[in-house]
């Protein structure tokens, strides 16, 4: 499988290679940046887009990346919250292990209604 993964980066990296060779003159063209609001108006100088792309890539592997983190760090806070739940649980239950037996029998509900059909039963 890792030769498989491999094989499919090598080819995205030779495709991605292929394309910015083929278009060339489009890629290292200047751009001209203009921002005009009301109260501001800017012209950055030329920059070639080729940079604006990989600006824009770095941007996206960077936002992603921090979003991840941030998932990371949500789950091992509730990993921790789990496992300090459940440890406090299996104290719970080994102290209740410990606990010695009663010979007092326990009612689970169902002898007495049918000891109460039966009464019924009998009184019509």
């Amino acid at each position: 499988m890792r030769y498989v993964k491999l094989a499919i980066l090598a080819l995205c990296v030779a495709a991605g290679v292929l394309f910015f060779m083929q278009n060339d003159a489009q890629f290292t063209a200047l751009l001209n940046i203009k921002l005009d609001l009301y109260a501001v108006k800017f012209v950055g100088m030329g920059i070639p887009l080729y940079a604006i792309v990989v600006a824009a890539f770095l941007l996206g592997v960077l936002l992603g990346l921090l979003y991840f983190i941030a998932e990371k760090i949500g789950s091992a806070r509730q990993l921790r919250a789990c496992n300090k739940k459940m440890r406090s649980l299996e104290q719970e239950l080994n102290s209740l292990r410990n606990l010695p037996l009663n010979d007092t029998p326990y009612s689970n509900g169902f002898e007495a209604d049918s000891a109460a059909t039966l009464t019924e039963e009998e009184n019509k």
